[in-house]
């Protein structure tokens, strides 16, 4: 069990580590709404280490909810879903329901619950 933020908890599993005695290098995800995550370079190694674990998160609208990690997504600007009839990308998703406004949406989204179900929420 490890508290803290997804995003902080991303940049530790995909940091490089030190050579020779040098400290570890750490991404950093936050910079520029999330510029840096290469979907291509760390989507793999992080859902190797999420996968089947619990994730607990807050709504925006302060609810908690617990559910187990399937797959790490696209990112919030570019994963669209099914929702009331349209094709609606998690961050419009946000912002419509929650009047959310996502500060790093090109980090990826993790597809949590029944693999059945298209259960998404943003990594921040």
């Amino acid at each position: 069990v490890k508290g803290g933020n997804m995003i902080s908890y991303m940049e530790e599993v995909l940091a490089t580590p030190g050579r020779r005695g040098d400290p570890p290098s750490y991404p950093n995800f936050r910079d520029q709404g999330g510029k840096y995550w290469d979907s291509r370079r760390h989507a793999n190694t992080l859902e190797r280490d999420l996968k089947g674990l619990k994730v607990r998160y807050i709504r925006p609208d302060k609810q908690k909810r617990e559910w187990r990690c399937n797959k790490v997504m696209e990112s919030a600007r570019n994963l669209k879903f099914e929702h009331e009839g349209k094709k609606i990308t998690v961050e419009a998703y946000f912002k419509n329901a929650y009047k959310f406004k996502l500060e790093f949406p090109l980090l990826p989204c993790l597809h949590l619950g029944s693999p059945q179900k298209n259960f998404y929420i943003p990594a921040e």
